[in-house]
């Protein structure tokens, strides 16, 4: 693994200076100006990106969940309905680009799913992250395998927090030189 890696015009790792993430995630519950507010709050207390959390509702939501009434900040509604509104569309997404490239912060994802590298791909991102809650779902992971494999794939520098099993680091990373690439670690 290397000692250092590049994130956008960002040297990380090696006696570098830490490379800080502020975890925007869907906290906007998709509202754009809430979106801004936070990037800009992030950018101001001096962190180098923030991470939003990007998914294709109708694949990542289980069935069984989907219909399951919850509290909202829209009223009660079923969950399905929630996850649909807390999402950004391309729209959304080209503003956030263009937003954070104005006041110079980066910006990267969490993708959830196959059909989320392909729309954020569109972006040229910095990096992904793997999102943290499907890496100890053992069988969210068997259905995601594709997703892993099309991120492994990728050219830019892949992330996960170490908050996973030693075995789950294994076998991600087996996917990952089988394509000639690597994966980075948060210590």
């Amino acid at each position: 693994m290397p000692n250092e890696i590049k994130i956008g015009k960002h040297k990380v790792g090696n006696g570098n200076p830490a490379y800080i993430v502020a975890e925007i995630g869907i906290n906007h519950n998709g509202d754009l100006d809430t979106a801004k507010d936070m990037i800009l709050s992030a950018k101001e207390t001096g962190a180098n990106a923030v991470k939003f959390q990007k998914r294709t509702p109708e694949l990542c939501v289980p069935k069984e969940q989907q219909n399951i009434m919850r509290e909202t900040p829209w009223g009660y509604i079923t969950y399905m309905e929630y996850r649909e509104r807390v999402e950004f569309g391309e729209e959304d997404y080209r503003e956030i680009d263009r937003y954070c490239k104005e006041i110079g912060i980066d910006w990267f994802v969490s993708v959830w799913d196959e059909s989320s590298v392909d729309f954020i791909e569109k972006f040229d991102p910095l990096c992904y992250k793997l999102p943290s809650a499907s890496l100890t779902d053992l069988k969210l992971l068997a259905q995601g395998a594709i997703c892993v494999e099309l991120l492994a794939d990728t050219v830019i520098p892949n992330f996960l927090s170490e908050q996973i099993f030693h075995l789950l680091i294994q076998w991600l990373r087996t996917i990952f030189l089988k394509s000639g690439h690597t994966l980075n670690l948060f210590w």
